[in-house]
């Protein structure tokens, strides 16, 4: 094999693994399909629950930068999630934003409290 192949299959899988990291593979993931609108899929290490109690209740919730939608929209105020770390976000238009970064236990439930501070105008 010359060097120009050996160049070229080392540039292949360079890409395919970054495809991989990023998620530009997801399409050829299998399950991928199966999953519904309140599901992270991250991994093999199982599901937990992150339960959300906010105020104000409208504010708006982000984990790992995806936005989920307004917490008191969410059913039973939980959240189905890959086991893991996992970085939550809450925010409202005129209250500071709220940054946790939560352990996901598997088969478990993650309680998280949130109390905006409204800005100062």
């Amino acid at each position: 094999m010359g060097i120009c192949e050996r160049a070229a299959g080392a540039l292949t899988s360079t890409v395919l693994l970054l495809a991989a990291l990023t998620g530009c593979a997801a399409g050829h993931r299998s399950g991928a399909s199966s999953l519904s609108s309140d599901e992270v899929r991250t991994g093999r290490g199982g599901w937990g629950r992150l339960v959300i109690e906010c105020d104000p209740p409208d504010a708006d919730l982000f984990v790992d930068d995806r936005y989920w939608g307004q917490v008191n929209r969410l059913e039973h105020r939980t959240l189905r999630l890959a086991a893991g770390m996992r970085r939550v976000e809450v925010r409202r238009k005129g209250y500071f934003a709220s940054f946790h970064r939560l352990e996901i236990v598997s088969g478990g439930q993650t309680p998280l409290s949130v109390k905006l501070t409204r800005q100062p105008f």
